[in-house]
């Protein structure tokens, strides 16, 4: 099962695969560090509708700027002679982006939750434990990396909990 959906994701989260992409519209990350706000970028250029999910409103702030840049520089690398078509791809890309200090409404409309806050056992245990209570549909969990997974397999081993095959941030 979590092979299936590391494959998944990662033909989703590339441009190649529509079908995939198809089968994940909307996307919740929570984290805003550099890790969720790269994953997150990587998802909204890639067509899915993002929601960018932490406590902290001056990170979400940071990380919303943060991924503005980041996609004016993949825009301009990738349309070097087409002006037009870098605006709409920077356009469209951040239309794509929403961030919220609360993941309830996100979680309602949500086909894939992306775990990426900080490496603290205690903190993911509680993110889990309040995603298990929120989650009326068997949303898929994905941990992107982190040092814990054996650990939280434990603690919640219906969820796919490995690392899945993904673009590397940008």
């Amino acid at each position: 099962m979590s092979s299936i959906l590391s494959k998944t994701v990662a033909r989703s989260f590339s441009s190649s695969s529509p079908a995939a992409r198809a089968a994940i519209q909307e996307v919740v990350v929570i984290g805003g560090g550099l890790m969720g706000a790269g994953i997150a970028q990587v998802a909204a250029q890639t067509g899915h509708n993002v929601t960018l999910v932490d406590i902290s409103k001056e990170v979400l702030d940071k990380s919303e700027k943060r991924i503005g840049e980041s996609i004016k520089r993949v825009a301009k690398k990738s349309f070097k002679d087409d002006a037009a078509a870098a605006d709409k791809f920077v356009s469209e890309s951040t239309s794509r982006l929403s961030v919220a200090t609360k993941a309830d409404e996100a979680l309602k409309t949500a086909d894939l939750v992306v775990e990426a806050v900080v490496e603290n056992m205690e903190l993911k245990q509680k993110l889990f434990k309040v995603l298990s209570l929120a989650a009326i549909h068997n949303l898929p969990f994905i941990l992107p990396f982190s040092f814990f997974c054996r650990s939280l397999t434990l603690l919640h081993p219906r969820r796919p909990s490995s690392p899945p095959t993904l673009p590397p941030c940008p």
